[in-house]
């Protein structure tokens, strides 16, 4: 029994020992709103024989198993075999017996850190995601030099958009003798991205590429710093130069795509920005129709279907009125919040609300048989391939008359004067919130001038617009009603004489219903709103009032607008 146990172990060993050698880094990345990073995650190979058998069939697992069970009578304190205990409840789904043994493997080897990530998972497994960082801060009391324990809990931190307890983590690991390359590579991406601090970050990422200068992640990464830099040729010689080294580096393609479109190179960029559908974190589709090519399609019927955000969806559908003209029919699948805007706006195409990932629209059996589909954000590559080709409009979208009769009553009603709504709040932390938004009280040279501000802030805003009112005096009013219905706030918007806003979807919405909209753009911006200039291509209404690379606050470009609006007033 003994020699068939050492056997079984010696298997194990061997197998994780081809797994480490055979280990690619896996990247982590982020939703396609933003651009393209890459972090190393390190797939802990002990956990790889809970999730790949380590028997060729059931018998020998379960023999296997046996086995271990046998042993741990004979050596309940044995720290290994209450581990491996431990992968096999997580490899059969049993994730509350398997914390029962890891607890007691790294009772009796504190210093087990393979237990601690298989507790981890354990965790994961269970819904209890906020103990998840509690295991590690254990770890790392037990051991408070680990580098493991600390690296693992700094991307814990950043893939919730807690930057700087990330780079806490990081730091000691960054700048020991010997570095970690990985560390480098993720407290360079996010000082650089996250943070806004380029230099720092390009510091690090080349340091990360100093045991091997040609690490495609820590490349791209580097190539995307020198671009966010204003280094373009640099830039995207390393993108090419990753991409060289890994062809199917999908994300790396979808970061150049995004730095291409950036600086206005749109037919470039639109092929790369086809990699989003091989990227990591592509959502699948439910459908299987055939993909649209953009050719004429008479008597046939196209679906376009939704994907990104509220704003990319705004954004994309400047390119319907030509899909529609070149389709049969046309069924246009979108978030729900924009379907009656939609409808009101396409009334040539029969718009749908999309469904949750993995669920079936009721709507699909009512249509009758789709001949083809395309992505909404495929559409641009047909028609929007130069700043030529995007068109002058006056407005796409078309709120509904008697509602922006309403909110105009409502507006008249506060007083005479300029009517402006702002919105000072832009995307979640893993889009960069922090860089998007601006304190609200830091709009007060704006709030005093004599016209009358009313908010388009989406989201829970009540304390900042209490803390406005209670410490200056200043009375902002928001209007929740038009705020949770999009049909609703589109109304409001055509309503108003003017809207600034930090980057976020009432910037699209505006332009797309061309109304004159002024956005603050941050020093380091998302690929939509372009690396220079005052003017979107998307929409000929918005001006852009962009932070200067060198600013650490907005009051210069707040200034600016202030002496716009006094112009007009």
């Amino acid at each position: 029994m003994l020699r068939k146990l050492k056997n079984w172990l010696a298997h194990v060993a061997q197998r994780r020992s081809s797994a480490a050698a055979d280990a690619v880094p896996l990247a982590v990345r982020g939703s396609l709103s933003m651009p393209t990073r890459k972090t190393l995650l390190q797939d802990a190979p002990e956990l790889g024989a809970a999730h790949t058998p380590l028997a060729t069939d059931q018998s020998d697992a379960a023999s296997a198993r046996a086995t271990v069970e046998l042993a741990l009578q004979e050596r309940p304190d044995d720290a290994d075999l209450n581990y491996r205990m431990g992968l096999m409840h997580l490899a059969d789904g049993d994730a509350a017996g398997a914390l029962d043994f890891l607890h007691l493997a790294l009772h009796y080897a504190p210093g087990m850190f393979s237990a601690c990530v298989a507790r981890v998972r354990a965790l994961a497994a269970l819904g209890r995601a906020a103990e998840e960082p509690v295991a590690y801060r254990e770890f790392l009391q037990t051991n408070p030099n680990d580098p493991d324990a600390a690296y693992a809990l700094a991307l814990w931190h950043h893939a919730r958009g807690e930057y700087e307890s990330a780079a806490a983590l990081l730091r000691p690991l960054a700048s020991a003798p010997s570095p970690r390359r990985e560390a480098c590579n993720l407290l360079g991406l996010i000082l650089g991205r996250e943070l806004g601090q380029l230099d720092e970050g390009e510091r690090l990422l080349r340091r990360a590429l100093e045991p091997d200068p040609c690490w495609p992640i820590a490349l791209s990464n580097l190539g995307w710093i020198l671009l966010e830099k204003g280094d373009h040729e640099q830039g995207l010689h390393l993108l090419d130069a990753a991409l060289a080294r890994d062809p199917d580096d999908h994300e790396t393609r979808l970061m150049r795509a995004y730095m291409n479109l950036k600086r206005g190179e749109f037919a470039t960029g639109w092929r790369d920005f086809e990699a989003r559908h091989q990227s990591k974190f592509a959502v699948s589709r439910p459908y299987r129709f055939a993909r649209w090519d953009g050719t004429p399609i008479r008597g046939k019927t196209l679906l376009i279907y939704g994907e990104q955000g509220l704003g990319d969806q705004i954004m994309f559908a400047s390119c319907f009125g030509e899909a529609i003209a070149r389709a049969g029919r046309c069924v246009i699948e979108c978030d729900p919040k924009l379907v009656a805007l939609f409808a009101r706006s396409f009334p040539g195409a029969w718009v749908q609300a999309s469904v949750p990932a993995g669920e079936e629209p009721r709507w699909l059996a009512q249509t009758g048989p789709i001949d083809w589909q395309i992505p909404m954000g495929s559409l641009p590559g047909f028609w929007r391939r130069n700043w030529g080709e995007f068109p002058q409009h006056n407005g796409y979208l078309r709120a509904a008359p008697e509602r922006i009769a309403y909110w105009r009553a409502r507006l008249d009603a506060l007083g005479p004067g300029l009517k402006i709504g702002l919105s000072w709040r832009g995307g979640v932390a893993a889009t960069r919130r922090h860089l998007r938004s601006i304190a609200l009280d830091q709009f007060l040279p704006l709030l005093r001038l004599p016209a009358t501000f009313v908010s388009v802030q989406y989201g829970d805003c009540a304390s900042d617009i209490d803390s406005l009112r209670q410490a200056h005096r200043v009375n902002l009013p928001h209007w929740q009603d038009a705020l949770e219905d999009y049909d609703e706030t589109a109304a409001l918007v055509c309503a108003l004489d003017l809207v600034i806003s930090v980057c976020t979807a009432v910037i699209h919405l505006s332009g797309a219903l061309g109304r004159p909209v002024w956005v603050l753009v941050p020093a380091v911006a998302e690929w939509r709103y372009l690396d220079h200039g005052e003017a979107l291509p998307w929409y000929p209404s918005a001006r852009l009032y962009r932070q200067a690379k060198t600013a650490s606050g907005w009051e210069s470009t707040i200034d600016r607008v202030r002496e716009q609006i006094l112009k007009q007033t």
